[in-house]
């Protein structure tokens, strides 16, 4: 008899045990937005921080990201032309809202060049900057003809 109650709890101690060092986890779902027009952001991305997990928000701004259900787990949100966020999520949240404000600087040293971007310091040649003062959107099909209405063609000096 004290053999089945020594087996019963050295097998009850090791059930606990394994039990406790087991990761669980969780799926946290959310929207990001902008934080001025509250327009759903796609294609921000979030990243556990110090992992290699994360996800992206879809067309809509909404994201599912599976972590573990630790305290310490702090997700990395970004996206260009906005302020980085780090977010921890309380121990039993699932659904997370985020709004990213927008960053002004981010974009000052970007120089857009045909399809492909580079910063301002390893462009050579000259630069010019494209104000649109009539209408703040421009339309897909259109974007070369209202750009080029928007600064004169460089000329060659004699």
């Amino acid at each position: 008899m004290l053999h089945k109650a020594t087996l019963f709890l050295g097998v009850l101690f090791t059930t606990l045990a394994c039990a406790q060092t087991r990761p669980v986890s969780r799926t946290l779902v959310g929207t990001i937005r902008d934080a001025q027009t509250f327009s759903p952001l796609p294609g921000v991305s979030l990243q556990i921080k110090g992992k290699k997990t994360g996800t992206t928000t879809d067309s809509q701004g909404r994201y599912r990201l599976i972590i573990s259900d630790s305290s310490r787990t702090m997700i990395v949100v970004s996206f260009i032309g906005y302020i980085r966020k780090e977010i921890t999520p309380k121990p039993q949240a699932t659904a997370i809202d985020i709004s990213l404000h927008p960053d002004a600087n981010a974009l000052n040293e970007v120089v857009v060049t045909g399809y492909a971007t580079q910063q301002r310091k390893a462009v050579t040649g000259a630069v010019a900057n494209a104000q649109n003062p009539r209408n703040q959107s421009m339309g897909a099909p259109i974007v070369a003809y209202e750009m080029s209405s928007m600064h004169p063609a460089p000329r060659e000096a004699n």
